[in-house]
């Protein structure tokens, strides 16, 4: 997987971000989908830019992550946002939403 950008922020933001996206061109690839641990997810695309969406599960806190080859424009929307967002730092060592979702096992 690609280097990604990390966001959390507080649980009634997902439908605020999904929209935000939507209305910028990205449309949904893969559906929000449950894991065995009860976090679920989905994957939103523009061009060569994805986002994953989730819920973390027993908390109030989304997270999402942006990569691909191009996410300048994501990146760009997502910091223009008037909302409160704690961007995660990028380390060699983070273990990012999307790894501990698919290594949870879908349903």
């Amino acid at each position: 997987m690609s280097k990604s950008t990390h966001y959390i922020c507080h649980g009634q933001r997902l439908a605020m971000i999904e929209a935000l996206f939507a209305a910028n061109g990205y449309a949904i690839e893969i559906p929000l989908q449950a894991s065995a641990n009860g976090t679920s997810a989905m994957v939103m695309t523009c061009g060569a830019a994805s986002i994953l969406l989730g819920h973390v599960a027993d908390s109030n806190r989304v997270e999402f992550e942006v990569w691909g080859r191009d996410p300048r424009t994501a990146l760009g929307m997502v910091e223009a946002l008037l909302i409160r967002l704690a961007r995660q730092p990028q380390s060699s060592t983070y273990t990012g939403y999307a790894e501990r979702f698919v290594s949870s096992g879908t349903s």
